[in-house]
């Protein structure tokens, strides 16, 4: 699976914008190589220490689910109420019923697990672009 991040990565005109993670090794490795800026926490509690220390963050994707207390969706939204332009992706390959019906809320844009990295690329390009969209379970939505 790594060969092929790396051989996507190696494909994609890079756009430099400065991401925050709390997500895997792998795609932290193909987002650099497609040339984000990637800053990596592992908790929701030090993603918003360095939010407030960062000013050129420009999007947040997190995982729904987190270690350390706060779930991606409450990082999300601590994080906006910071600092409102912020764009916002989040993913998942299991969401709880709590978490899914936040979700159909349509606050933020939403990738669900398994996704290739085209499909990240492709979302990370529309957030940044404005736009908005998630697909949970056979409902999608856009905006």
């Amino acid at each position: 699976m790594k060969d092929y991040f790396l051989r996507f990565a190696a494909s994609f005109n890079p756009v430099p914008v400065r991401v925050q993670f709390l997500l895997d090794q792998a795609v932290i490795e193909v987002l650099s190589h497609l040339g984000y800026r990637v800053l990596t926490t592992t908790t929701g509690a030090e993603a918003l220490a360095i939010l407030q220390q960062e000013n050129a963050i420009e999007v947040l994707f997190s995982d729904v689910v987190l270690p350390g207390g706060l779930n991606g969706i409450e990082l999300a939204r601590t994080a906006r109420r910071l600092k409102p332009e912020l764009k916002v992706v989040l993913s998942s390959g299991y969401v709880g019923e709590e978490a899914r019906h936040d979700l159909m809320r349509g606050e933020f844009s939403f990738l669900p697990k398994p996704y290739r990295p085209a499909e990240l690329a492709t979302k990370l390009t529309e957030v940044l672009a404005g736009g908005y969209s998630f697909t949970l379970a056979g409902v999608s939505q856009t905006r």
